[in-house]
């Protein structure tokens, strides 16, 4: 499933549209109808509970602030939104906490990469399944310049670097809660963005994304040699937007053709 938030110029939430590009349908869902939550600064996450079979939206605040009930889940089974608290180590803390980059969704919760003023990091994860928070996961260095923070063939990952040597270290969740370094990027790749490792057994093998101002190339690293190959993709005359997603026949609820989204996205 591919999750997408529509959006206004001014990036308010006009709907949320949730698609399976196999079987070419998707839902259009409304947002929450609470005022707070027409506004921008806001973060959304999708995710699957694994316990009930029924897919999640999370929207939350980019800031963490206490005495404030920050997220927001809709369920499309039930077709209902409902709220949860903050996290025990933000709520009870006294400093705000921003979120960096997207909700990363891994092992049945969703991860979110936060800090406080840059000098602290740590990542919050949210149970897709229990609707609650949970303890947070430690970095496994200490971030003080560049950090990414993502999903590799289905594992959390870390791309940590300093501005002042222009190099960085990915480091990669091989087992949920254990950290191993495995990549490290020099000057011509750092801040690029690993978006994929290779499935033809090449731990050592990265799919990278090297975006430019208004277009992304990709292409295959290989950290044996230091060598490129370049990564073509049919491109639909639109840039800025790839998902990856693994092919399924789940029917989503309600959905309509994306003849019919196309239809919707010519009259818009």
């Amino acid at each position: 499933m591919i999750f997408h938030p529509g959006a206004k110029p001014d990036y308010n939430v006009r709907c949320f549209l949730i698609c399976n590009p196999t079987t070419r349908t998707f839902k259009s869902i409304l947002p929450c109808s609470e005022r707070k939550w027409t506004d921008s600064g806001l973060l959304y996450g999708f995710g699957y509970d694994i316990e009930h079979d029924d897919y999640k939206i999370i929207v939350t605040k980019f800031v963490f602030a206490e005495d404030d009930r920050p997220v927001c889940i809709y369920s499309l089974k039930t077709g209902l939104w409902s709220w949860t608290d903050l996290p025990t180590s933000v709520s009870t803390g006294r400093c705000n906490w921003t979120i960096i980059g997207e909700a990363i969704y891994v092992n049945n919760m969703l991860h979110y990469l936060v800090t406080h003023e840059y000098k602290y990091f740590k990542i919050a994860r949210f149970d897709i399944v229990s609707e609650k928070w949970r303890d947070d996961l430690n970095l496994p260095v200490q971030v003080s310049g560049y950090v990414q923070f993502g999903n590799l063939d289905g594992r959390l990952f870390l791309n940590v670097g300093e501005y002042k040597i222009v190099s960085s270290d990915v480091w990669m969740m091989e087992e949920y809660g254990s950290w191993k370094k495995m990549f490290h990027f020099s000057l011509d790749l750092f801040g690029r963005c690993p978006i994929a490792r290779s499935k033809d057994g090449c731990d050592h093998r990265l799919l990278i994304r090297d975006e430019g101002d208004d277009t992304a190339e990709f292409f295959w690293y290989d950290q044996r040699d230091n060598t490129r190959i370049p990564f073509k993709l049919e491109r639909s005359g639109r840039t800025g937007l790839y998902e990856l997603c693994i092919a399924s026949l789940v029917a989503i609820p309600g959905g309509c053709s994306l003849t019919k989204l196309q239809q919707l996205e010519d009259g818009a």
